[in-house]
């Protein structure tokens, strides 16, 4: 027969049981808050790296160039506030 372990083994209550489980709550939010930060921001660093390549290459349009710079200055642009978020909460 199968035993349900939290009814076999309940979550210390004791003195200090609250606050170490708000501790790893707060851990593991910390931690999945920088993972997106951190998506965010290669994937910034991905449009640029991608753009500049294919600029690199001078087989760009007009209309591409064009699209490549601007692609380039908005993820320089959400780069830098992603960079400012981090910064400000520590």
């Amino acid at each position: 027969m199968e035993q349900d372990v939290h009814k076999a083994n309940p979550p210390d209550r004791g003195a200090g049981g609250a606050g170490r489980t708000h501790e790893h709550l707060d851990r593991t939010s910390e931690a999945a808050r920088l993972r997106k930060i951190a998506h965010d921001m290669r994937s910034s660093i991905g449009a640029i790296q991608m753009w500049t390549h294919l600029l690199k290459e001078g087989q760009l349009g007009p209309e591409d160039v064009a699209r490549a710079i601007g692609t380039i200055e908005k993820s320089a642009t959400a780069l830098e506030e992603q960079v400012r978020t981090l910064l400000a909460d520590h």
